[in-house]
């Protein structure tokens, strides 16, 4: 296994170099453990109260931190205005999965309208992930990361959620870079 090279955002070094540790020794008692804290601290199983990181954008933005809230609305409609219908998986459309891939899509459209010569449609897709990355990521993301180091008790899951804080710092720095920060939500 191979990590990274060091990119000077300290999430995603130490993140990495975590992540790299924990996989070179990861036996069968090590997914078994992994399994059981996936199942507590994504899904709650075992807690009394609320001691999970819920990967939901609702849970943390609604005022009594339930699912299926109106950062699920928001971002269904911004993935409906972008020409995407969000396919049946079974989680609610602000699941954290689904906003990353929405991230992802966004770039890759952004970079196929780069080819194409379309500047004005590559600066639209642009000001849409600026947009979103700023309304639906920054706003509840690194709490959610701060909820996985509290309550996991394997490295592996920590070391995601550096590494996920670190992607973060990543694209904010992209997007400054683009002249795309601070852009105010268009939904």
């Amino acid at each position: 296994l191979q990590r990274p090279e060091p990119c000077g955002i300290p999430a995603l070094d130490e993140g990495y170099a975590k992540l790299t540790v924990v996989l070179r020794h990861l036996d069968d008692a090590g997914l078994e453990a992994l399994a059981v804290d996936y199942a507590a601290v994504f899904l709650g199983a075992g807690a009394a109260r609320d001691e999970a990181a819920y990967p939901y954008e609702s849970v943390y933005t609604s005022v009594k931190h339930l699912v299926m809230q109106d950062a699920r609305d928001q971002v269904l409609n911004i993935y409906r205005q972008n020409g995407l219908e969000p396919v049946v998986t079974g989680e609610p459309e602000d699941h954290i999965a689904l906003e990353f891939h929405f991230m992802a899509y966004l770039c890759e459209e952004t970079a196929g309208r780069l080819q194409a010569g379309d500047m004005a449609g590559a600066q639209r897709l642009m000001d849409v992930q600026a947009n979103f990355f700023h309304a639906h990521l920054v706003n509840w993301v690194p709490r959610f990361c701060g909820d996985i180091r509290k309550y996991a008790h394997t490295e592996f899951y920590k070391a995601i959620s550096q590494i996920t804080e670190g992607m973060l710092e990543l694209e904010e720095k992209i997007l400054e870079s683009m002249g795309t920060v601070g852009m105010e939500e268009t939904a």
